[in-house]
């Protein structure tokens, strides 16, 4: 008798989850389904930025050439060419067993330029350009930086944007602009031969960024270490084939 009635109550109970979860679902299926859907989102996304390698150097150009990202005839493309140049001056920072230095390139005109090429000049992009070239100049990690000349000499009116590059030349007789900046394209460097890098305007500059302005904005110790990293590739650029 016993055994029947806990047998019963046990049916019950059963029969009274699963109506539960019926009349759950009949009243909230789509709530259910964009809920999961929103964990699988997040999911995904989490894992795919716990994958992301952060990269090992940040290297900016600004200037007046236009670096293509477009492949043709097999080629590789002249932003590839370039990355691959820069890594002959990275190190594996972060030891994962891969070189990944982060080029940036953004093609900006001095007023000359834009007088010489007239009506071919799109306004428009040359101003987002800047906008963002700012941005990037003042809360970026992109300390190594490949500037024209005009570009270089119109931020280093602000004090402080730019560091002496003496002490991490290794004493070479190079050709400077100011104590901010040395010609890419002087006699006594051998880095401008390499591939890509050789193509870039005679007018470009190399010169070391402060850690000042990112640090305020990102946190002291990623702009320490991402400062640490673009000082010993900057040695290395100046000491490369020497």
């Amino acid at each position: 008798m016993d055994e029947n009635i806990n047998e019963t109550k046990e049916n019950e109970s059963r029969g009274g989850f699963r109506a539960w979860i019926e009349n759950f679902w009949y009243h909230y299926k789509w709530h259910s389904i964009v809920a999961l859907f929103l964990v699988f989102v997040v999911t995904v996304c989490t894992v795919q930025m716990c994958r992301k390698e952060e990269p090992d150097l940040y290297v900016l150009y600004g200037g007046g050439k236009y670096i293509s990202k477009q492949v043709t005839d097999g080629n590789f493309c002249e932003f590839d060419v370039i990355t691959s140049s820069i890594k002959q001056i990275t190190e594996d920072y972060d030891e994962n067993g891969n070189l990944n230095p982060l080029f940036y390139n953004i093609y900006l005109l001095s007023n000359d330029e834009i007088k010489d090429k007239g009506d071919d000049v799109n306004h428009s992009v040359l101003y987002q350009n800047n906008q963002e070239f700012r941005e990037l100049m003042f809360s970026s990690p992109y300390y190594i930086c490949l500037l024209s000349e005009e570009l270089y000499l119109e931020y280093s009116k602000t004090e402080g944007v730019f560091i002496p590059l003496a002490s991490y030349t290794g004493g070479a007789e190079l050709e400077y602009l100011d104590e901010g900046a040395v010609y890419l394209h002087s006699e006594n460097l051998p880095f401008n031969k390499l591939p890509g890098i050789c193509d870039l305007p005679e007018n470009t500059v190399i010169c070391l960024k402060s850690k000042t302005a990112f640090s305020t904005s990102f946190g002291s110790k990623t702009a320490e270490r991402h400062f640490e990293r673009s000082e010993k590739s900057l040695r290395a650029l100046f000491s490369y084939g020497r």
